[in-house]
């Protein structure tokens, strides 16, 4: 595999400087997808479509990077997805979502694919972003993968290997892009993982107290040590260190504060609130008209009534359906809510989760949480559905519990 690294401040060599390599990791597999002839294949390509706006099919594309290579026991502190795109036809946002598992280049088509994530992050492509390197910030996902947060490709190596990202053109966005592949011969940029290992900056041990002096540290008492070059001094101003905490506060009041004297200010207690519950539950019917990118309600809602202040709400539900056409969708379903005149919208938000809906029938699930403020709102199962489908009486069941 070709990598290339770069080491400095090698132990025993350089005596208190920071251990850090910097890895490139080249792309070990990537693959487009067509979600129209959902068993095309696209492992040989030389360049890979993320594409959802225009005539013709949506793509995207896939990517798994070799993590084996990298060495145990030392932190990421940054890892960059460097991409070149070859085309862009319709510029846009693309996102990247983790992959929840395994895949093969050879042989992954839109029928066979894993589910992803939901967004981790986006980035734009824009025209004049042509046959130009694009930075891309990483570094949540490789620490998730090497602290195995998320599930691995394979045992070896310790489990640093993983399932790669997608890349998915944005659901409130049209994009239509081409990126190169490891099989491109013209333009030779494959996607690539800059991975930064070490200690950061400014780590070590603390050295030394110095204790206040009038002649030679007249303005503060401090301490030596705690970084990697030259002196660092950590100090307080002695005039501004808080006395010992005195005082109390009566029954029926609370301490609100404490003053740099250690004197404790008081307030008096809210009056206890009695808690309120309700339990709402959902059921099914309604037909699902594939509006798009909007979020449609599936199965009934329910009306929470008018609420005064703010409420906590907790949820669950499964809908057992299947899509009228032909094409599997990766679609967003989650707990919405709506109030009068406003739009429906998930609890979970941009993190609501995907699944792969098609024309066979199967469960899904949802579950959330999240605070409603005062008003009449209107709670449900909802998705975000570009096809339509039926939702028949006893396809939708859940529940909604609201307490203060």
């Amino acid at each position: 595999m070709l990598r290339k690294s770069l080491f400095a401040g090698l132990c025993g060599v350089l005596v208190g400087a920071p251990v850090v390599m910097a890895d490139t990791l080249p792309a070990v597999a990537d693959t487009q997808i067509n979600l129209t002839a959902v068993g095309a294949k696209g492992g040989a390509l030389p360049t890979l479509a993320v594409k959802n706006a225009g005539a013709g099919a949506d793509y995207r594309t896939f990517v798994r990077f070799d993590l084996s290579a990298l060495p145990l026991g030392l932190p990421v502190q940054k890892a960059t997805l460097r991409l070149w795109p070859n085309l862009v036809t319709t510029e846009g946002n693309v996102e990247i979502a983790a992959v929840l598992g395994p895949w093969d280049e050879s042989s992954l088509a839109a029928v066979t694919a894993p589910d992803i994530s939901a967004t981790i992050r986006s980035f734009p492509v824009r025209k004049t972003m042509l046959k130009t390197w694009i930075h891309v910030d990483v570094t949540v996902l490789v620490q998730d993968w090497l602290l195995g947060v998320l599930p691995n490709y394979s045992a070896e190596a310790a489990g640093l290997a993983n399932n790669g990202l997608a890349l998915v053109g944005g659901v409130s966005d049209d994009v239509n892009v081409r990126f190169d592949s490891k099989e491109s011969l013209q333009t030779s940029h494959p996607m690539e993982l800059e991975v930064v290992l070490g200690l950061p900056n400014g780590t070590g041990d603390i050295t030394a107290v110095l204790p206040h002096n009038t002649t030679t540290n007249p303005s503060y008492v401090g301490l030596v040590g705690g970084g990697n070059l030259g002196e660092l001094r950590l100090g307080v101003d002695p005039l501004l260190i808080q006395r010992r905490v005195s005082g109390s506060c009566a029954v029926g009041s609370s301490i609100r504060a404490i003053n740099l004297d250690g004197a404790v200010v008081c307030e008096a207690d809210d009056a206890p609130v009695p808690p309120t519950l309700q339990v709402l539950a959902i059921a099914g019917g309604a037909q699902l008209l594939g509006t798009g990118l909007t979020y449609q309600w599936v199965g009934q809602t329910v009306f929470t009534g008018t609420l005064t202040g703010t409420h906590r709400v907790f949820g669950a539900a499964a809908v057992a359906m299947q899509l009228l056409s032909p094409s599997p969708e990766q679609l967003p379903l989650g707990l919405c809510y709506q109030s009068a005149g406003g739009a429906i919208t998930s609890f979970a938000g941009v993190n609501t989760p995907t699944h792969n809906f098609s024309t066979q029938r199967a469960s899904y699930p949802a579950a959330a949480s999240g605070t409603l403020g005062a008003g009449n709102w209107k709670l449900g199962l909802c998705m975000v559905n570009r096809a339509s489908a039926t939702i028949n009486a006893g396809d939708v069941s859940g529940w909604f519990l609201i307490t203060n």
